[in-house]
């Protein structure tokens, strides 16, 4: 990561630029920062819970039902919105179906009122229209002298004639045509006379049904009863959707209810897992925990079954410590000094440490509070743990700085006006110069230089 001095940064991973979200997501798998406040991590339930998982070594089963268990959370939400909106659909439905049924039990035709409507101009004017179709097929065909018969007289004369001239063959034809076609319109007439009644039962019965549709298109704001079909399909559709929300949430359910077994299962193997593993942990942390001088203290890991299953499974861990003997263990988070925490801390990550594939750890400052012996052997143990990973370790103790193999010193430099901070690598002879300042401060002299060399070769 680069910082220019206006405070703008660029982040690359392999000269590659990348986000620095993405840089700090895969620094935590290439190393682990130590500092003082880490300390605090001891109060914390879920890096507990991470340091007994990381010595159960069942990363695989705890993946599987991180993912499961996300899942589950998933659906519980999805039901919680199904029930909403069913609940806020079901108050609505009464309303939908009451419609609906209004509209259905009218039974209502496509193109029906226009049907009607026809029929109802007719039956209303049927009279008339009998009337006009009978006068109209008796003068072409029915009456004496109709019509048709003068026709028929007027063609047969000039047939007769029509030898004489040849145009007068035209004429007759023409009216032999005539003849034929008002012939065929009174038989006509006459046939849709007689298929026309006057019947006011039936007029009656149009009126009312007509009436039905106009009320109910006057209370849906529509025009005709064909948009009436329109509504009742849009109602059937909301009708069936609560119906669908409810096979939703019955789906839903039977998917809670399985995935929740599944996570039971794995919730109980994680269990057990973690429980062989709390004895690993208690064992292994009490020798580590005398060699940084607290001979006589001991750890206890108090496991508890919870309701509910949660996002780590269906337990959760409280860890008990006493530093003394004769003093009852309490809570960690409660009972240790800041030179216990430093201590324990360094025991866990060590332990971790042969738990975990992390090729680099950072302390920064986690020997705050220690001094003396005990400083002695914090140091020999980082130097331990730097037996197969890297260390480093930003220190203001002599003690851990003389167990490095390499040795930087960071300092401050006034320039211009601006306060400049510096990374240097001392050589060997820098080296002792510099752990003999940390031992006797600022005078230094051929005592403190012999004294420094004993010290590095401890």
């Amino acid at each position: 990561r680069e910082i220019n001095p206006k405070g703008k940064s660029r982040a690359f991973v392999n000269d590659t630029p990348v986000p620095l979200l993405t840089l700090k997501a895969l620094g935590t798998h290439i190393m682990d920062i130590h500092s003082q406040n880490s300390n605090l991590q001891l109060q914390n339930p879920q890096f507990r819970l991470d340091l007994i998982d990381a010595f159960a070594a069942h990363q695989n089963l705890l993946q599987t039902y991180k993912k499961d268990y996300q899942v589950f959370t998933a659906l519980n939400k999805k039901l919680i919105d199904l029930e909403h909106t069913w609940q806020q659909q079901q108050a609505e439905q009464d309303y939908h179906q009451f419609l609906y049924n209004e509209i259905d039990g009218v039974d209502i035709q496509q193109d029906e009122q226009e049907d009607l409507e026809q029929e109802q101009s007719l039956l209303q004017h049927g009279e008339d229209i009998m009337a006009t179709l009978y006068s109209l097929s008796s003068r072409l065909i029915s009456d004496e002298n109709n019509i048709g018969d003068q026709l028929q007289d007027l063609s047969a004369q000039t047939d007769k004639i029509s030898q004489y001239q040849s145009d007068i063959e035209s004429l007759h034809q023409r009216l032999t045509s005539a003849q034929i076609e008002l012939k065929d319109i009174g038989e006509e007439a006459e046939r849709l006379q007689n298929r026309i009644e006057v019947n006011p039962q039936r007029l009656e019965w149009i009126n009312q049904r007509l009436a039905d549709l106009f009320k109910l298109c006057h209370k849906h704001k529509v025009a005709n009863a064909n948009a009436l079909l329109d509504i009742a399909k849009q109602l059937q559709e909301k009708i069936n959707h609560i119906t669908d929300i409810e096979s939703d949430i019955n789906q839903t359910k039977k998917d809670i209810s399985l995935l929740k077994d599944k996570l039971l299962k794995q919730a109980l193997q994680l269990f057990e897992g973690r429980r062989q593993a709390i004895q690993q942990i208690e064992k292994t942390i009490v020798p580590l925990l005398a060699n940084l001088n607290m001979p006589n203290a001991t750890l206890k890991i108090e496991a508890k079954k919870t309701e509910n299953l949660h996002a780590n499974g269906i337990d959760e861990y409280q860890f008990l410590f006493s530093a003394n003997q004769g003093r009852r263990q309490g809570d960690i988070s409660k009972t240790v000094s800041g030179g216990e925490a430093s201590r324990i801390m360094l025991a866990l990550k060590y332990m971790l440490s042969q738990k975990q594939e992390l090729p680099t750890i950072i302390f920064d400052e986690i020997d705050s509070g220690v001094s003396g012996e005990i400083a002695g052997k914090l140091a020999k143990l980082i130097q331990d743990l730097g037996a197969h990973l890297q260390v480093i370790a930003i220190t203001h103790l002599p003690q851990v700085a003389a167990k490095a193999t390499q040795h930087y010193q960071v300092y401050k430099k006034q320039e211009n006006g601006v306060t400049n901070s510096y990374i240097h690598r001392l050589n060997a002879k820098e080296r002792e110069k510099e752990i003999a300042g940390m031992l006797s401060g600022d005078s230094l002299n051929a005592s403190a230089l012999q004294h420094e060399l004993q010290f590095i070769k401890r």
